[in-house]
């Protein structure tokens, strides 16, 4: 679609990534949003700004291992993967 310079425009919400960096532009940004497109003219949509956007709370997760004759832990692939 064609759009003017200094034309406002609001997006549907979309996925934040903080830390972004762009292999193909050479740039990192602090934090882009991938959304699902323009929104509508039937309202606004507000995006939050990176000085808003939260952080995932990272918590410790205990996963048990699966069981059966392919079932590894990454420490065992890595460990199987150093001795083939």
């Amino acid at each position: 679609m064609k759009v003017s310079v200094g034309k406002e425009m609001s997006f549907a919400p979309g996925m934040v990534m903080t830390d972004f960096e762009s292999k193909s532009l050479n740039r990192k940004f602090d934090a882009i949003v991938f959304s699902s497109g323009i929104a509508g003219q039937e309202g606004q949509v507000s995006v939050q700004k990176p000085s808003e956007v939260k952080k995932a709370e990272i918590k410790n997760i205990k996963v048990e291992k699966a069981s059966g004759p392919d079932a590894y832990t990454v420490a065992e692939l890595h460990e199987k993967s150093a001795s083939t």
